[in-house]
């Protein structure tokens, strides 16, 4: 979080992360209803004594030589000067790559170049990885040292990433891992995926970096799959494609059982690429019949092979039953079917136990740093003591005392927006039972200034502007409601997603049913 003193007002820390995600300035127009979560979550996160900070240790620290971090060694701040070329000699790993080879290998016999393409045996020139010149600093925000390092972060926004509150403990890793390396002066690559693969977004100065984690806190979980061996799959290309994304790490969040093919990956990966991933809602698998069926017609196994060949199979007796002129003939067939679908269902049991291994290790295969974080309450997963709570509540009283003796427009913002922040702490703390008082409380102070629409200051009564009931009327609404919403509704390009989302899904259930 923020750098903020021990002793802050709770309700400043609070206003000042919403300041730092930029919600002040688009609050009317969008205001993640999420955000007190992920703002409480990444306040437990960064606590050392939270189970949760224990496990996510690894990844929030990551470094790249993957040893504990140590103090770096005084470095001269005028850099090194070095004679050597700036790029290296490599093997092809692509076909793609066969436009970036050393051009003397055109010369070469036809059937011989082709030969050497096929087995990807061409030279052509990579860049050095840059050398970082680390130097000393007082500095709060950046503290640049040789460990700088730059990541690449695949974030996914499927629709199950909703359930147990995992796209908000996502976006509070990622948040906290995005503060961390801009204190190291990083780079940071983002994409989200789910069905698709999202756009590129770069942060590698403060003002990308503030804008990065305003775009991580308005992802939304809508896709209907999983695509996380393509997502890593660009990622790779990405960083092969572009010098200034060599030495790349790339980090996964993700809590989707998807199927990879695991030599492929760690062939693209090679030795120079490093995969590190955060599991959200590990534990039991509980595996859909299409994600079954998905495996068995991915994997490559004696099981999978026999499984496809006996759907063919079927399929082909399904066809002759159709056209089949006798009654004994036709007894044949629906004989010869039912045998079919018993071997299917005996396989299928086989392919299942399979796939269930292979979900559960292939990511991990994969990974120098991988860490499974299980489904948990949100009661758990906040939690405040008791002086925190007395804090808290002590500068609620104070802002309701100050609402009602002489109120100011900024206090009437922050009013609203502590009312929304209080009346969530009560939803999921048992033992904060006087927030929900207190969000009351500030929620009617705002309200009697908008029915007045005026209100006292230093002897004078003052008049609300149309801005400001408009913000405070957003703020301060139970449940929100946009007119974004109501045009997203009557728009036929909405309805038009929904019904592919049913033919979808009813192609799959008849692929299930018939093969």
């Amino acid at each position: 979080m923020p750098a903020i003193p021990p002793q802050a007002d709770p309700v400043e820390s609070f206003l000042l992360a919403m300041q730092e995600f930029g919600l002040f300035e688009a609050v009317e127009r969008h205001l993640p209803a999420e955000f007190a979560a992920v703002y409480e979550i990444a306040r437990v996160i960064e606590d050392p004594r939270h189970p949760l900070a224990h496990r996510l240790a690894p990844v929030l620290g990551l470094l790249r030589s993957g040893e504990p971090a140590q103090a770096p060694a005084e470095v001269s701040p005028v850099p090194e000067h070095f004679v050597a070329e700036e790029y290296d000699a490599a093997l092809i790993r692509h076909y793609r790559d066969v436009v970036h080879i050393y051009p003397h290998q055109f010369l070469l016999p036809e059937e011989i170049f082709y030969h050497r393409l096929a087995e990807r045996s061409l030279w052509m020139p990579v860049p050095r990885p840059p050398r970082v010149y680390g130097y000393q600093t007082q500095a709060d925000i950046y503290a640049p040292d040789i460990r700088k390092q730059k990541v690449y972060l695949l974030f996914d926004t499927s629709a199950s990433m909703q359930m147990h509150h995992r796209i908000e403990v996502a976006k509070a890793i990622v948040y906290l891992f995005l503060r961390r390396n801009q204190a190291e002066l990083g780079e940071v690559y983002l994409r989200s995926f789910d069905v698709t693969i999202g756009e590129l977004f770069r942060a590698h100065d403060r003002l990308s970096f503030e804008r990065l984690l305003q775009r991580v806190l308005r992802l939304q979980a809508l896709g209907q799959g999983t695509a996380l061996e393509q997502a890593i799959m660009t990622a790779v290309e990405d960083i092969r494609r572009s010098p200034s994304l060599v030495q790349s790490e790339i980090l996964v969040i993700t809590d989707g059982i998807a199927y990879l093919h695991v030599e492929r990956l760690r062939h693209l990966l090679g030795s120079d690429i490093r995969l590190h991933a955060v599991r959200l809602g590990a534990g039991q698998l509980e595996l859909k019949a299409k994600a079954i069926e998905d495996f068995a017609y991915r994997d490559d196994s004696e099981s999978s092979r026999l499984y496809r060949k006996l759907l063919d199979d079927r399929r082909h007796i399904e066809r002759q039953l159709t056209h089949a002129s006798g009654e004994h003939h036709r007894r044949l067939l629906q004989q010869q079917l039912q045998a079919l679908e018993q071997q299917c269902r005996v396989l299928l049991q086989q392919i299942e136990h399979h796939a269930r291994h292979h979900y559960a290790t292939a990511l991990r295969e994969l990974c120098t740093v991988y860490v499974e974080v299980e489904d948990m309450p949100l009661a758990q997963l906040i939690s405040l003591s008791a002086e925190q709570r007395q804090a808290l509540e002590a500068a609620a009283r104070r802002l309701v005392e100050q609402l009602r003796t002489c109120p100011t427009g900024e206090e009437l913002q922050k009013a609203a927006l502590i009312a929304e922040y209080l009346r969530f702490l009560s939803s999921c703390c048992p033992e904060a039972e006087a927030f929900y008082q207190l969000s009351q409380q500030l929620r009617q102070c705002v309200e009697a200034v908008l029915r007045e629409g005026e209100y006292q200051l230093s002897q004078q009564r003052v008049r609300l502007n149309r801005a400001e009931r408009r913000l405070l009327a957003v703020l301060i609404a139970a449940p929100r409601f946009s007119f974004r919403q109501v045009f997203r509704w009557l728009s036929v390009r909405y309805w038009l997603r929904l019904l592919l989302v049913w033919l979808r899904g009813l192609r799959w259930r008849r692929r299930l049913r018939f093969g």
